[in-house]
């Protein structure tokens, strides 16, 4: 019903905007293809800054309590680094076609 089309939609998001986010990353390295690490850089920091802005919006309505920030971080900055690691090579992979 009404779940199943909801789903079918938000999958059908997912993979457009990941379809999308491929197209654009070669479409930004066709002028920066020799800075394919300061791009990946930039879109890092991107991310953490909306990231940021999502947390601070949904602490600031009352979703996310104090008891959920006071989860260890070491773990989600373990998650970072290797997020980071995966579009820095990502973006020096499809610079080099």
């Amino acid at each position: 019903g009404d779940a199943g089309t909801g789903i079918t939609a938000a999958a059908a998001a997912t993979v457009a905007l990941a379809v999308m986010n491929r197209v654009l990353y070669k479409l930004a390295l066709v002028p920066m293809k020799n800075y394919p690490f300061f791009l990946a850089q930039v879109l890092t920091f991107g991310y953490v800054v909306v990231y940021f802005s999502i947390l601070f919006v949904r602490y600031q309505a009352g979703i996310v309590t104090k008891e959920m920030l006071a989860l260890p971080k070491s773990r989600f900055m373990l998650i970072g680094l290797l997020e980071a690691m995966g579009v820095a090579s990502g973006m020096a992979a499809a610079g080099d076609y």
